[in-house]
């Protein structure tokens, strides 16, 4: 992310954003300080990345900074207030300087705000996200129990020192083995370029599509049908769909996994691993075929999913091949969950 931050600078393509809507009298003081409590136990949420003898590195700031606005939007509509979020959403961040957090507040009336939080991918993933914003809210709004948090929570670099140490471990060797023997003479990437629809200036794009609750419904039953989960499911069709549009039926696919140990659940990070999913589409098989062997694949991949993509795609290119372009075609499975009631 550093690199491509370098390469396309100021298009804030790598931030994360949340938005919340409070109907009810709001502090905006004592907001203020929830968010001082929550950075100061964060590290990421103190972080920089800059360079270290021409490397980028991450430095942590040992005070905790909080980049707030205050916007006062009387008598905006919604549409209004949306446009206002995305664009503070977008706005991009100085990797060197930091912080790279913010939050805005959309002030509408005394008892109708928004809360938005923006962050840069670097620092951060979904699960995290949702971390900071259930974090902020007890902050806001203390229990009568209060959950039990630490005052500096662990950092993201003992988690890395962690991983180190697991891949020079039997169990990290051998986990290694398995994505080097999953993806041996893998095939060349998929050619998306022919089935996308040009963009203005080559920037990428953004299609929503709503899927009906019909259609859900009967993937949720063809999920129970084969003992499968929903996820599997979309994805078994993802990989039909690339079988339909490239004819090709050896397929590596991206997907990704939390990554994260019992101990960095309530961890700010990037702890988000892509894994290489091969599969092999027999258009003759029927989809159950498909879908049981997507979900064998899942299963095989689980004990090992701790090994970095990078980690991976370095040992492949030891062996002398290439690997370039391997996840050109990935998928992402979000879960939304409340974060405040």
């Amino acid at each position: 992310m550093w690199m491509l931050e370098q390469i396309h600078p100021g298009q804030g393509q790598f931030n994360l954003g949340f938005a919340v809507r409070l109907r009810r009298p709001f502090d905006l003081d004592r907001f203020g300080v929830a968010l001082e409590e929550v950075v100061a136990r964060h590290p990421a949420l103190r972080t920089r990345i800059g360079l270290d003898k021409g490397e980028p590195s991450q430095f942590v700031g040992p005070e905790a900074t909080v980049d707030l606005t205050r916007r006062a939007m009387p008598r905006a509509t919604d549409d209004e207030l949306r446009s206002a979020a995305d664009e503070f959403v977008a706005r991009p961040f100085e990797l060197g300087s930091g912080p790279l957090a913010r939050f805005l507040v959309l002030l509408r009336a005394d008892d109708d705000v928004v809360l938005v939080i923006s962050i840069h991918h670097i620092v951060s993933d979904l699960w995290s996200l949702a971390v900071l914003g259930r974090e902020v809210a007890e902050a806001y709004v203390p229990s009568a129990v209060e959950p039990r948090r630490a005052a500096h929570q662990r950092s993201f670099e003992s988690f890395v020192a962690d991983e180190l140490a697991h891949l020079d471990s039997p169990a990290g060797r051998h986990s290694l083995a398995f994505w080097r023997e999953h993806l041996d003479d893998a095939p060349a990437p998929i050619d998306l370029a022919p089935l996308l629809p040009p963009s203005p200036g080559g920037a990428s794009a953004r299609h929503r599509r709503l899927v009906p609750p019909e259609t859900v419904d009967v993937c949720r039953r063809l999920a129970e049908a084969h003992g499968a989960s929903l996820h599997d499911v979309v994805l078994a069709g993802y990989y039909a769909l690339l079988r339909r549009y490239t004819g090709e039926s050896d397929l590596v696919v991206g997907t990704y996994r939390a990554n994260r140990t019992p101990r960095d659940v309530q961890t700010i990070g990037c702890f988000r691993n892509a894994l290489a999913w091969r599969v092999r589409v027999d258009g003759s098989a029927g989809f159950g075929a498909l879908l049981e062997q997507v979900g064998a694949v899942a299963t095989a991949s689980r004990p090992h999913q701790r090994v970095p993509l990078q980690v991976v795609l370095d040992e492949l290119r030891s062996s002398g091949q290439d690997v370039d372009g391997l996840l050109t075609a990935t998928f992402q499975w979000h879960k939304t969950s409340r974060v405040v009631d």
